[in-house]
């Protein structure tokens, strides 16, 4: 911020406190990716972070699974006899029993995510956000302790009750 010796108008003045202040609230809320990387950061084996981590795992290799099994009947004869034995033993068709539990995984995946952003709310700052929070605080405060100043110095206009009467 660029200080100068003049006083600002009070206009200018109230519009880079407002500035301020928007800086500081934009900074404070984080996005899911800055929450999760700051819990990452304070504690790398937090148990949401590596149930989150599995359900990708669990996600990718489900559709990796999921195509495999539809590309059999092309691939491999053999397999395909095996494969349609098995579905006929469970009644079930192996690419919709595979692709109901990649949908499960990435709804476990959602819902983690969401739930270690939750959880890292109140995660401390790493070292660089603190020390850019650190600046946007002191440049509001700066810019608040100056209109306080202005406040104090500038002359209040008369009230009606001490204008004597005519």
């Amino acid at each position: 911020m660029v200080r100068s010796r003049s006083p600002l108008p009070a206009a200018e003045h109230e519009e880079r406190l407002a500035e301020a202040r928007r800086r500081v609230t934009d900074f404070e809320r984080s996005t899911q990716a800055d929450l999760i990387a700051r819990l990452r950061a304070a504690e790398p084996l937090h148990p949401l972070l590596i149930v989150r981590a599995l359900a990708l795992v669990g996600c990718i290799g489900g559709s990796v699974a999921t195509v495999g099994s539809l590309m059999v009947p092309w691939l491999d004869r053999g397999l395909a006899q095996r494969m349609a034995a098995l579905e006929a033993a469970s009644g079930l068709l192996i690419p919709v029993a595979l692709g109901l539990l990649t949908v499960c995984a990435g709804v476990v995946l959602v819902s983690t995510q969401y739930a270690a952003a939750a959880a890292a709310v109140d995660a401390p700052w790493r070292p660089h956000e603190a020390k850019i929070h650190q600046r946007l605080v002191s440049d509001l405060r700066q810019l608040e302790a100056q209109t306080a100043v202005r406040d104090r110095l500038t002359p209040r206009s008369a009230s009606p009750r001490s204008v004597p009467r005519s």
